[in-house]
Parts: structure tokens; sequence; C-alpha cells
């Protein structure tokens, strides 16, 4: 379309699924704080939109609201965002910025995937959960640090971070999922806490720089290549 710019009015409260999605055309968007969610894939391949503003009143936002929006440099959630759905940021590859709230408990499957842009990533103490491929082809990512109290690193979470030089992995970790630093070119050591019991399959299959890996006494499985 040649929509390029959305002034939505202070009587809607909903952005539904799929609402704006496909709309290529558009470079800005004023939501106003009447609105209180956004549905899923909401703005989807909106790919010349490069900056949004969401205002506290929104409390939810679907899964794969921001995916593929390719020209998004900065975003930001409010401290009314407890979780951080599927693929929400999926495909925005020049996404440079990103700051988890403290609200924020989950983090969903493929959320930053291919954020090719982004470098760098704190996670709150407040997420419990992550889901696989959060990471997945992020290469510019280089700086993570992970306050949460995570029990398990998922399946791909730094899949191909090809920057990504270290890690520390927080002491409630027991386990470590497939394939979780595979191609992770730039990583050159790594040490797990003594929670740690399980790594998965392929866990540092590729990391060619990998020179030193301290394994703890708590870990009982290391599975197969």
């Amino acid at each position: 379309t040649s929509l390029s710019i959305v002034d939505i009015p202070s009587s809607v409260t909903s952005i539904g699924d799929k609402a704006f999605s496909n709309c290529m055309m558009i470079k800005q968007i004023r939501i106003p704080d009447s609105v209180t969610s956004i549905g899923s894939h909401a703005f989807d391949k909106c790919t010349k939109l490069a900056n949004i503003e969401i205002l506290p009143s929104v409390t939810e936002i679907g899964e794969y609201a921001f995916r593929e929006c390719i020209r998004l440099q900065r975003a930001s959630l409010p401290s009314t965002i407890e979780e951080i759905k599927n693929g929400l940021f999926q495909y925005c590859s020049s996404l440079i910025e990103f700051d988890i709230p403290s609200s924020v408990t989950t983090i969903g499957n493929l959320a930053f995937n291919q954020c090719k842009s982004l470098k760098e990533m704190e996670i709150p103490s407040t997420v419990t959960s992550i889901g696989s491929r959060v990471f997945l082809d992020c290469f510019a990512l280089d700086k993570i640090a992970i306050h949460s109290q995570l029990a398990l690193i998922d399946d791909e979470v730094f899949r191909r971070c090809s920057s990504l030089k270290a890690i520390n992995i927080p002491p409630s970790v027991t386990s470590i999922g497939e394939k979780t630093f595979y191609k992770c070119l730039s990583l050159t050591k790594i040490t797990f806490p003594s929670s740690v019991e399980t790594i998965g399959n392929g866990c540092f299959e590729g990391c060619s720089n990998l020179s030193k890996v301290s394994i703890p006494k708590s870990v009982t499985t290391i599975n197969a290549y």
C-alpha cells in the first residue's frame, strides 16, 4: 500500500491481528494511550518503519507483531509488558538497541532471531524462561549479560552468534540445550556453574576457536554430537 503515516485515534483500545501487516510504506505510527493490546503480526513486514513508541497503557503484544520490520533500529517496551512473545522482533535486521524491562518474565522462541545488527543484550533477573533459538543468527551480538534465575538455556539459543566472545551462565542453570553455542566462532572459553547437570547434543559444534571449557563434577550427561 501507499500508506506512510498512521495516526490511530484515541477511540481505539486494541490493534488487531495483522492490522497493518505488509503495509510496506509505513514510516511512522502514532499509538495513543487508549490502546491496551497489539495483536499478532500487527506490523509484520512494515519494512520502512524506523521507530515506534509503545506507551505504558499497552499490557500485551502478540507474537511476531514487529516481524521483519527491517528498518527498525531502536525499540523499547513499557514496564507493563510481562512476556516477549514468539518472534516479536524476528528478522528486524537493523535493530541495534533493545532494553528488556524488569517486568518481563518470559522471552519466547525466535524473539530476536536474525536481528543481525544487535550488539548487546542484558537479561534482567525477573526472566525465568527463555525459549529456543531466541538469538539465532544474531551475528553482531558480542556481549550478553544474564542476570536471571533460569533453570534451562534452551536449544539453539545462541546458534551462529559468531561475534559472541564470552558468556556468563547463571548458577541457577541445570541444563544446556541442543546446539546452544553452535558455530559461535569467536567464543574462546566457557565455564559452567556447578548447578549444570546436562549438556545437550552438539552444544559446541563448530566452535572453532574454543580453547577452554570448564565442566563441573555436577554434570552427569554430555549428549551425542
